[in-house]
């Protein structure tokens, strides 16, 4: 296996609070809870999100799963959401995440997945997203969130990035001293 693509994945459980659970054991693809227990500073507690999350009485997490392409590092993860299901800000209707990071225009081969999951964490909890459904609890899944969904809201995304200035090293030729 490819020691680039092993090493992400063995860093994320040193992260407090997001161990990654391997998806349908394969080492390409799992999911990272982000767990945001009362009174921890991880989560606005001022923020809708939180203010959401306890409404519905959910656990105080979101989880993500992200997937590594053949490509990885040089090419980006694709990320979405699993549950619960959120809408708003930079969640779209079935579960993908609109963050210039995740597209080949934003992606930084140098970022790590520890720092990509505590940055996602960060568009969520400070964001406009909102919970809008609870889907089912027990097994904590949101019936129309699938991986072809979220890759096609994905595919929209990366579309609508490739025609503004980039905010990465990508906009450095533009730069002139």
């Amino acid at each position: 296996m490819n020691p680039l693509i092993c090493r992400p994945i063995e860093v994320v459980p040193k992260q407090p609070g997001m161990p990654p659970k391997l998806a349908d054991d394969t080492p390409l693809a799992f999911s990272v809870e982000n767990p945001r227990r009362a009174g921890s500073k991880d989560l606005n507690q001022d923020g809708k999100l939180a203010a959401d999350l306890k409404k519905h009485k959910l656990d105080a997490s979101i989880d993500l799963e992200i997937i590594l392409p053949d490509g990885f590092p040089m090419e980006p993860p694709f990320a979405r959401v699993l549950y619960p299901q959120l809408r708003g800000g930079y969640v779209f209707e079935r579960g993908g995440i609109c963050f210039e990071p995740l597209t080949p225009k934003g992606w930084v081969p140098s970022m790590t997945l520890p720092a990509l999951a505590i940055a996602i964490k960060g568009i969520l909890d400070y964001g406009e997203v909102r919970v809008a459904g609870v889907g089912n609890k027990a097994t904590r899944t949101v019936p129309h969130y699938t991986e072809e969904g979220a890759r096609k809201d994905h595919t929209a995304i990366s579309a609508s990035h490739r025609g503004g200035e980039s905010s990465t090293y990508g906009s450095i030729k533009h730069y002139s001293s």
